[in-house]
């Protein structure tokens, strides 16, 4: 199960702990978020080097506004503390594993 972030200290300690992270940027109102949880949680079983977190856009409005996230749901691909890439909406199991190896291939 993913990870939730609360505060900023919290996310730069797990994104310089882990080399490959998953940022799953939602809020608890939106359809397409709840959506596309399960969905990460299948992703996650199967990607056990990438770590994946939940950061609610409403209660950690500084880490959203940090990542310029306009949009929910958005996912953040991050490679040894460097954003690879932000993706918007919600996708398939293989589109997130095609970008996973995309952005951490």
């Amino acid at each position: 199960m993913s990870t939730i972030i609360n505060t900023v200290n919290e996310f730069d300690q797990l994104k310089n702990e882990y080399p490959y992270v998953v940022a799953d940027f939602f809020a608890t109102w939106c359809y397409p978020c709840k959506m596309l949880s399960p969905v990460l949680e299948k992703v996650e079983e199967n990607t056990p080097n990438v770590k994946f977190v939940k950061i609610d856009v409403d209660k950690s409005t500084d880490i959203a506004i940090q990542y310029k996230i306009e949009a929910m749901p958005s996912l953040v691909f991050i490679k040894n503390g460097v954003t690879m890439g932000l993706e918007l909406g919600f996708m398939e199991e293989s589109k997130i594993k095609q970008l996973i190896n995309k952005y951490f291939g």
